[in-house]
């Protein structure tokens, strides 16, 4: 739920109504208004879905291993390339709008508030006005591409860098990106001039080849360059998967790793339960008997005789 304007409401539902039959996206159950305290809401209800990138890498206390960042950059590859297919670009790629799906097969893009069409046209690409093309100034922030602070027409590659620039600082091997700067023109002021010099080899020391490779081969792509090769940035990844001794298979989310823990030990839980009342049940068949045994000695005898004259019946 969040307060916004009618019409970013509308060109939001309109993309996720758009890639629908992808499983690049949340899924909306139901969209509508709500009016609290004079103040006009739009909420959306979507389906179960797991944690973001962001939550990831605080619950891990900023420290992602490679092989779990290799996943999510494969998976949300596969992710931009659905999406750039129906010629949509995100524009705001960050940790938080990426959510992993219950399974954890699967990167989810949320948030297409500021998403746009394109078209391709002698080797140009073209935003789609009729829909909208807000000022990038709107959304800027420390993954944003270098054309984004530069105001020039956005792409699919600018969601492609973005999603470099992620990996590489969630990996820890960009600190640069970091600016401690209360006023946030400023603050973007100096992240354009730090993406405007940056040399990966110099300013990423650490991040593995295969990060660099593809940090350089997002900016060394032209704009016109669509479809860019998704497969070739995913065998990078894939790469170096293998020189870790995994596949793509054999990694989980740590979120995963606590539900199958979580729901081991309910298991185990409700075993103990159903023991307990199972024990409970005998003794109570058990206090049940010494209190009949407490009773008067022919009463108790009458008892038992009714019972035997019961079996004789039943065997007859």
């Amino acid at each position: 739920m969040r307060r916004t304007n009618a019409s970013e409401q509308n060109f939001e539902q309109y993309f996720l109504n758009k890639l629908k039959d992808s499983k690049c996206t949340t899924k909306i159950l139901s969209i509508g208004e709500q009016t609290i305290k004079e103040q006009l809401y739009h909420y959306q209800i979507m389906e179960r879905h797991g944690p973001s990138l962001k939550l990831v890498y605080n619950y891990l206390s900023k420290n992602i291993p490679i092989t779990i960042l290799c996943l999510m950059a494969i998976q949300t590859l596969t992710c931009l390339e659905q999406i750039h297919k129906h010629l949509i670009i995100h524009r705001n790629i960050r940790p938080k709008k990426l959510l992993i799906s219950q399974s954890g097969s699967e990167i989810l893009l949320t948030d297409f508030k500021y998403a746009c069409r394109y078209r391709k046209q002698q080797n140009n690409i073209f935003l789609n006005d009729n829909l909208r093309s807000s000022s990038n100034k709107r959304f800027l922030n420390k993954f944003s591409s270098l054309n984004q602070h530069l105001e020039q027409v956005s792409s699919p590659k600018d969601d492609l860098e973005s999603l470099a620039l992620i990996i590489i600082y969630y990996g820890g091997f960009a600190p640069i990106l970091d600016i401690k700067e209360e006023n946030k023109g400023i603050k973007i002021k100096k992240l354009e001039q730090i993406k405007l010099t940056l040399l990966s080899e110099l300013q990423f020391k650490g991040a593995p080849l295969e990060f660099i490779q593809f940090y350089n081969g997002i900016k060394q792509s032209c704009v016109s360059d669509y479809p860019q090769d998704y497969e070739k940035y995913k065998l990078l990844f894939r790469k170096l998967l293998n020189s870790c001794g995994y596949t793509e298979k054999d990694i989980v989310y740590p979120h995963l790793q606590i539900m199958k823990q979580y729901n081991n030990n309910m298991k185990v839980i409700i075993e103990e339960q159903e023991t307990q009342a199972q024990m409970d049940s005998i003794d109570e068949d058990h206090s049940l008997l010494r209190k009949i045994k407490e009773l008067d000695g022919k009463r108790y005898h009458r008892l038992i005789s009714l019972e035997n004259q019961n079996q004789n019946t039943q065997k007859e």
